[in-house]
């Protein structure tokens, strides 16, 4: 525990100490130079008070200036401890006299006793009370740095001793009892004497206000307020009284039996005035020491509510890395009940970074250093550490808070793979819209080769082959652009319990005998807004990568529910928002998966296939498509378990459409006059052969430019313009469309391109207002599209 604060500052006490000092240096010089010129009233003061030796006022101002010295410090101090010595001497030299009956020539060394001084049988020669108050005094300076001996200081005991003697003197005077101040044959101590040894005494007591009697005096504590009140009150009030009483009785006022009974009143009045005085000052101690009780509580209060709110780990360490306190957060990050922390090393808790000297105690302040956890069931996890030191009672301690980095360096995995998927799906975009354009043109051609040859041609097979390389291509570009989250999507009201029922006929052939399929539809099923070919896509991949898991066989589950998530799932999906969501569960009963596999499954590319069995884009493009969605994928894996795949789509209060037109049915053939604006010649020819033979009339152009131009030249009706969003020449599609729109108001347009739907974006199309076709298209689906928009239906 430390030390109470002082209520009076350590200046004003030295202050004390060297103006006792001076006032003890200027009395001897006041009494040296009455002895060095023979004035007897400097010696004396005042008639009555006694003669100070000339020894004595030496001794005085030896013992001034050590006082002086030994408070100011610095080079001189060891100046002030000489001057000490000489003052125990000159007393030590005294008393000897006396011991042993001998003069050793020192009492009149420095002056001469003359005729006017009264006789004595040891003229000049110090009282022996003197010679030890000097012993007393010097020893005390000697002794004022001295360490505390069974807490009591060394120093004060001596000059104690030196004010009890100068008070008993100057009684002695007050009162006219000479026995006090002088025992006879030897001299009498003056009264003057007395008060300067009274004034240096306290002046060595206030020499080190920090220790001793005079630090409980000078405290802000209640003890030391009640000394400092009473003590000068109970002092000069029994002088007081006593000299009253003998006044009285000497002048005849009363007699001693009186004097005696007016000593007794009076001083039991007085000890009543400061016993009242005492419970006063206690009771106003005690009540401001309840208020700050009382706020203490309250502090405490707040504090222990603010502590038990902190989500973080908040730990109190001493020196030695011994846990004081631990708030609820750090029971529950650690795996502790309430209580258990206090007094376990803090290096069971976080490992080495924290820990200086191997002691477990912090090293340093630090904020934000990333350290592992240790729970007491010995997992570790991922940390922020924060420590700042402070002191307390005297000894170091330090603030830890821990922080669990688990959420956090999930979401900072997350967003890695994001990034890496967004670096890849860039990519696949670019790579995807010279496919398109390049398939448009080998399926297309490859589609009119076969309609065009009967089925014995020989030919026929080569174009069979070629067109199935060209679907698998356009297949792989689709996927592609799916992972990549730029396909065009074509979202609609779904009910997903439709979606598994109409995949699930396909898989049946897919997935094999040996593997059991099962389904577990919700009857009561919240609709989802999606793209039907990209839902169906993400249930065939899913069935595909659990029926490749279960070479031997086993069980293929596809469930659906509705789901509801609240503020508290935020963390475990942190990129949903709190609502109504409906789940797609795709499980098996296979292989499972290893953390490490768990960990890449979604990356492109990433696949545990043998090479050539697989492209790793499967799972890649399922997480593409429930990116794109809005929704969210996880997966929970065990080795030798299986593994479930859960898929969250938000749910949507939209009606759902009609029935679907049937995309087998044969496509209606036109008359109307269609302008064609492809920069690919490839394309732009094949577009043209498909709508000629559709009985179209067909006008070309290579860009937007020449588009324009070619609807200004041409005099009659144009129904629809067919173009691509991105040409050079200055004049893309929109720019085209729009060019030609202000001339011909009834234009219909449809739009196509390669490239994904941002570029789409960013050439002005809107889905909502522009009819879309996606390379790579075939001479049916263009034929198709071109007479749906004509029809007002697309």
């Amino acid at each position: 525990m430390t030390a109470p604060p002082l209520a009076v500052p350590d200046d004003r006490f030295h202050y004390f100490s060297r103006a006792a000092a001076v006032a003890a240096v200027a009395i001897s010089a006041i009494v040296l130079t009455g002895w060095a010129f023979d004035v007897h009233t400097l010696t004396t003061f005042l008639p009555g008070l006694g003669v100070m030796k000339a020894n004595t006022a030496s001794g005085f101002l030896a013992t001034g200036i050590a006082l002086f010295l030994s408070v100011s410090g610095g080079t001189y101090q060891w100046t002030g401890r000489l001057a000490a010595v000489l003052v125990v001497a000159l007393g030590l030299l005294t008393l000897s006299q006396y011991l042993a009956d001998t003069e050793l020539g020192i009492d009149q060394l420095l002056a001469p006793v003359g005729p006017a001084y009264p006789p004595s049988p040891h003229p000049g020669r110090m009282a022996p009370a003197t010679a030890t108050s000097f012993v007393l005094l010097g020893l005390a300076l000697l002794l004022l740095d001295a360490p505390p001996v069974r807490g009591l200081t060394p120093a004060h005991l001596p000059a104690l001793l030196v004010a009890a003697l100068a008070l008993i003197v100057l009684a002695g005077y007050a009162y006219g009892v000479t026995a006090l101040y002088r025992v006879r044959p030897f001299s009498a101590v003056s009264a003057h004497a007395a008060g300067t040894f009274l004034l240096l005494a306290l002046g060595v007591l206030a020499a080190r206000p920090r220790r001793g009697v005079v630090a409980v005096v000078a405290s802000g504590t209640a003890g030391g307020l009640v000394i400092r009140r009473q003590l000068p009150l109970a002092a000069v009030g029994l002088f007081a009284l006593g000299w009253v009483r003998l006044a009285g009785e000497r002048a005849g006022y009363y007699d001693t039996a009186f004097g005696l009974a007016l000593m007794v009143v009076s001083a039991g009045a007085l000890f009543t005035a400061l016993v009242v005085w005492t419970g006063l000052t206690v009771h106003a101690l005690d009540w401001r020491l309840r208020g700050a009780e009382e706020e203490a509580r309250e502090r405490a209060e707040v504090l222990r509510a603010v502590m038990g709110s902190a989500p973080d780990a908040v730990i109190t360490v001493d020196r030695h890395g011994v846990i004081r306190s631990a708030n609820p957060a750090a029971d529950r990050t650690f795996g502790y009940t309430e209580g258990e922390l206090v007094g376990r090393p803090m290096k069971e808790l976080v490992a080495a970074p924290l820990c200086a000297n191997g002691t477990g105690a912090p090293a340093e302040n630090a904020i934000g250093r990333e350290v592992e956890g240790r729970r007491r069931n010995g997992s570790t996890f991922p940390a922020e550490l924060s420590v700042a030191a402070f002191q307390l009672g005297g000894a170091a301690h330090s603030t830890v808070v821990v922080r669990d980095a688990t959420a956090r360096k999930k979401l900072e995995e997350q967003f890695r793979q994001a990034q890496k998927m967004e670096a890849v799906g860039r990519l696949a975009g670019g790579v995807a819209h010279d496919f398109n354009n390049l398939l448009t043109i080998i399926n297309g051609y490859c589609e009119v080769l076969l309609t065009a040859r009967p089925h014995t041609n020989s030919d026929r097979v080569a174009a069979e082959a070629i067109r199935d390389a060209g679907d698998r291509a356009a297949g792989l570009t689709r996927q592609l652009l799916t992972f990549s989250r730029k396909a065009i999507v074509e979202p609609q009201v779904l009910d997903l319990n439709e979606v598994v029922t109409r995949s699930a006929k396909l898989l049946g052939r897919l997935i094999g005998a040996d593997v059991t399929l099962a389904t577990a539809p919700s009857p009561d099923l919240a609709p989802v807004r999606a793209d039907l070919n990209q839902l169906e896509q993400v249930v065939m991949n899913l069935a595909v990568n659990a029926r490749d898991a279960m070479p031997h066989g086993g069980r293929l589950t596809i469930e659906t529910r509705n789901v509801r998530l609240g503020e508290a799932d935020v963390p475990a999906y942190p990129d949903l928002v709190p609502g109504r969501y409906v789940q797609l569960a795709v499980s098996d009963t296979g292989e499972g998966m290893t953390d490490e596999v768990k960990a890449r499954v979604f990356e492109p590319f990433f696949t545990t296939k043998a090479t050539g069995r697989g492209t790793g884009l499967g799972l890649a493009m399922v997480y593409g498509v429930v990116q794109t969605h809005g929704g969210h994928v996880g997966v929970y894996s065990e080795v030798g378990v299986g593994t479930t795949f859960k898929i969250l789509l938000p749910a949507t209060t939209e009606a759902r459409p009609g029935n679907r037109p049937d995309e087998q049915a044969p496509v209606a053939r036109g008359t109307e006059t269609v302008l064609v604006a492809e920069d690919e010649d490839g394309v732009r020819r094949l577009a043209r052969l498909s709508l000629e033979r559709q009985g179209y009339k067909v006008l070309e152009a290579t860009n937007g430019a020449e588009a324009i131009a070619v609807a200004a030249a041409y005099p009659g009706a144009i129904h629809i313009l067919v173009t691509d969003v991105v040409m050079p020449g200055g004049a893309n599609g929109r720019t085209a469309a729009e060019a030609i729109r202000a001339q011909r108001p009834d234009l219909k347009v449809l739009y196509v391109s390669g490239y994904t739907d941002d570029a789409v974006v960013r050439h002005g199309i809107v889905a909502a207002t522009d009819a879309f076709l996606q390379k790579p298209f075939t001479p049916q689906s263009l034929a198709r599209k071109v007479r749906t928009v004509l029809d007002g239906s697309g």
